[in-house]
């Protein structure tokens, strides 16, 4: 394990746990004793990328001229503790120079998760973060998460798998404060593996089950449906964890109270990663990319919903307006106005789509053209909501 930041004064906080695995040493091409049962799976390239992205995110706040980061008035950040697996050592910035991140296998998940436990039970105030990106797998509605060194063992083949589900069961009776769990992993159902004997597995948090819940805001939000598959280009941040960054970084937020602080919530946090996904999804379609698929995400949200991030600013929105006939749209421009203010900014759309960014409100809208086919088009107290307004394609003239 690795601790990559820890705040000293030991108040509340948000602790953080990032987990990438992309080297599975007894998978092909893992370098190891090949696994007896390597069910079908292969190296990844994506979850080391994704995880340094996560944790340089996580870290912007405590290095002086670093991007915009993490930022939380409530909890600010406390602690950050990660493990990652890739072919070479993995190397992050932190505020006192590179540090290499310990490799993620079994053991080392589970000391890094309870040394995060230990600091995260130390205050009910605190908010606790775990992220995990690399293999999944779904058998009879759990799922389990795999270490570095997975079929190691060939008499105890799932020792150095972990049950998420049981894992997470155990947490919120563990946890008293705020808890965001976020999985970048597939969900696949595996039916040889079903007809398995699991044998020896391992469980972060165990829990009875007459314990009660004591987690008082809890989401999980996980980058497959069950049975669905999660998607990453080789060497690159994945598509879930990319609409994850993005969505923290001002694509989402809700006002409360009567101050200019947004808060990033659970359920506002859910419904934009689900948003940039859908819309990722429709520019793949309009470009008629080549055996892409969809990818479908899931998540729970119960408790208070707390914000895990908060902003200083309006969130933005991604608008996306498609107009048609092209061939009518030569001319086209897109007027925007907030619906309190008298400026009114103007956007070209003779390409039959005008594609900017608003911060979130209401606006009026109105679409002109020189033409002599066109008639003008209003929409009147307009709501622009993160993290996308796309709404269908419109006629503009006939």
């Amino acid at each position: 394990m690795t601790l990559l930041y820890e705040r000293p004064d030991g108040k509340p906080g948000t602790h953080a746990l990032v987990i990438g695995v992309g080297h599975y040493l007894h998978l092909p091409l893992g370098g190891k004793k090949l696994a007896k049962n390597a069910l079908g799976l292969k190296q990844l390239t994506s979850p080391p990328v994704s995880a340094a992205a996560v944790l340089k995110w996580l870290l912007a706040p405590t290095i002086p001229g670093a991007a915009d980061g993490f930022h939380n008035s409530v909890a600010p950040l406390a602690s950050v503790e990660a493990v990652i697996s890739a072919p070479q050592e993995v190397e992050i910035q932190t505020a006192g120079g590179p540090v290499k991140v310990e490799s993620a296998i079994a053991d080392n998940i589970v000391k890094a998760h309870d040394a995060w436990l230990a600091r995260l039970q130390a205050n009910d105030a605190n908010i606790g973060l775990l992220y995990y990106c690399g293999h999944g797998v779904n058998v009879d509605a759990q799922d389990f998460i795999l270490a570095s060194d997975f079929g190691a063992d060939d008499n105890k083949p799932w020792r150095n798998a972990i049950n998420l589900s049981d894992s997470l069961f155990g947490l919120m009776r563990k946890v008293h404060g705020a808890l965001f769990v976020v999985v970048d992993a597939c969900r696949e159902f595996s039916k040889e593996l079903a007809l398995q004997r699991y044998g020896e597995i391992r469980q972060l948090a165990g829990a009875n089950l007459q314990d009660k819940v004591t987690c008082v805001d809890f989401t999980h939000i996980s980058s497959a449906g069950e049975g669905s598959q999660a998607f990453a280009d080789p060497d690159a941040v994945s598509r879930f964890t990319a609409a994850l960054l993005e969505a923290l970084g001002g694509y989402a937020g809700e006002k409360r109270g009567l101050g200019n602080e947004w808060m990033v919530t659970g359920e506002e946090l859910a419904k934009a990663v689900r948003g940039l996904l859908k819309a990722r999804d429709e520019e793949a379609l309009e470009a008629e990319i080549e055996d892409y698929e969809p990818q479908v995400v899931e998540n729970k949200v119960a408790g208070r919903t707390g914000p895990l991030v908060t902003l200083d600013r309006k969130p933005r929105v991604k608008v996306c307006l498609r107009l048609g006939p092209k061939d009518k749209c030569a001319s086209a421009r897109l007027l925007v106005k907030p619906v309190k203010d008298t400026k009114e900014s103007e956007y070209d759309a003779s390409t039959g789509k005008a594609a900017l960014e608003l911060d979130k409100g209401v606006y009026d809208l109105a679409v002109i053209s020189s033409s002599a086919a066109f008639k003008r088009v209003d929409w009147e107290d307009t709501e622009i909501a993160c993290p996308c307004f796309h709404p269908p394609p419109h006629q503009i003239a006939t």
